[in-house]
């Protein structure tokens, strides 16, 4: 018989419902949260996100951002939202250094 050899489909079904959703873009919440924040387009993250070797479409993007999004309760996603801003200010140049390197 063919279908001896076929897997136990309640078995295969357990191992689904397990699997994470997003597997490959859960260490990039914050980048892709920072990215949007920039007001990037979910094509312009893609392709960001795939020169720089994850390649993800943009709607697997746009998938994975409403599910974080409806998943994280709001305090949690609002202190994500803060540290990323933090960490954006902290990179940023101080005005009078910026007008010193454009005169270079």
């Amino acid at each position: 018989m063919e279908n001896e050899n076929l897997p136990n489909p309640d078995e295969l079904l357990r191992d689904a419902l397990r699997a994470p959703k997003f597997p490959l873009l859960a260490p990039y919440t914050k980048t892709v949260v920072a990215l949007r924040e920039r007001q990037m387009s979910w094509r312009n993250i893609a392709d960001w996100l795939t020169a720089r070797k994850v390649d993800v479409s943009h709607t697997t993007l746009r998938d994975f951002y409403n599910d974080e999004y409806r998943r994280t309760p709001e305090p949690i996603w609002q202190a994500m939202l803060d540290e990323i801003q933090a960490e954006s200010a902290a990179l940023m140049l101080p005005q009078d250094e910026i007008e010193e390197s454009e005169g270079e």
